[in-house]
């Protein structure tokens, strides 16, 4: 059982808290939120009625806007830190840009925030002076630190094919196989419906995707004949994946069963399971697709994010001769 560990001070064995082994046993899902909720409501109760309402009229107009829920909670979460930091010291409709850049420098340097940190509370701030107080853009800047260039972890054929192999359960299989095959990101396989596989046309319908985006990606002749073998065995009703009260599987458990295979298959990149959709681009680009359809088949508003598959790729390098083989 990957995981297991033994307790000296309880004398027993014990497993890591997660929704796979919660399932195995026929335990409910946990209850992750509650310890979360209790901080929240604490550093709201921290704050000044009026730092309150401007968070309340901050978060409704995310809502209104329609963000998702992690981009909502993670603007929510930086907006509040910002609060707490000012919290009655000044009007924050009053602060200048310099002011503003002097608070990310201190995130930076006290908080240690990273680039990517920094950027979310840097968007967190330009959406509320932009959109809820209505502060002219071209009033309002901030700097903005230049992110690490990390090329993405690319998994070979070889070793793709034999994590895709090392799975016994055939639910778990289909989903990393959907992954790879159809270059998912994880909430895509997780949002599957049955629906939106059509063995007439060979496509897979992704809705409402990253960026609230619709696609069609291909269907692998492969994946389909697993998807037969699947749902003749699981029956599912809606979604292609159905988690063990009804509705989507979660994106956690996808991704713990992601780990595990890895591991079992030997493969030691310190990759999640979205090294599958890098190694699927990757591996197209490989095989001599055009990058432009890789940018349509990933999603992609920009042919930028795409061609970073470019630097992986083994297309033009692997025939390049090292002069050290001379």
């Amino acid at each position: 059982m990957p995981g297991v560990k033994w307790s000296q001070t309880h004398k027993c064995w014990h497993v890591p808290d997660n929704d796979t082994y919660r399932q195995r046993f026929k335990m409910p899902a946990r209850n992750i939120t509650n310890s979360h909720i209790a901080i929240q409501k604490q550093n709201i109760i921290n704050l000044g009625i009026k730092e309150q309402q401007t968070l309340l009229r901050f978060e409704n107009l995310l809502q209104v806007r329609k963000y998702s829920p992690n981009t909502l909670r993670s603007y929510r979460n930086e907006f509040m830190v910002f609060l707490q930091t000012v919290n009655g010291k000044a009007d924050i409709d009053t602060l200048t840009s310099e002011q503003l850049n002097g608070y990310l420098l201190y995130l930076a340097k006290k908080k240690n925030y990273g680039e990517s940190h920094l950027n979310m509370a840097a968007n967190a701030l330009k959406f509320y002076y932009e959109k809820v107080s209505h502060k002219p853009r071209i009033n309002f800047t901030l700097p903005r630190p230049r992110k690490k260039q990390v090329l993405p972890k690319v998994i070979d054929k070889q070793q793709v094919l034999k994590l895709l192999n090392v799975p016994d359960n055939d639910k778990h299989k289909t989903m990393l196989m959907c992954a790879y095959a159809a270059g998912l990101r994880v909430s895509e396989v997780a949002n599957l419906k049955i629906s939106d596989i059509d063995s007439q046309r060979m496509t897979i319908t992704i809705e409402q995707g990253k960026g609230k985006k619709d696609r069609i990606v291909m269907l692998s002749q492969n994946l389909l004949t697993q998807l037969r073998i699947y749902v003749k065995e699981y029956k599912p009703k809606t979604y292609l994946f159905e988690g063990q009260y009804g509705g989507p599987i979660s994106a956690r458990t996808i991704q713990s069963v992601f780990l595990t295979a890895k591991k079992m298959a030997g493969i030691h990149q310190k990759t999640g399971i979205h090294g599958l959709r890098h190694s699927f681009a990757t591996h197209l680009h490989e095989n001599g697709i055009d990058i432009k359809y890789i940018q349509d088949l990933l999603g992609h508003n920009s042919i930028k994010t795409t061609s970073i598959y470019t630097h992986v790729s083994q297309r033009q390098i692997g025939k390049i001769k090292s002069p050290f083989d001379e």
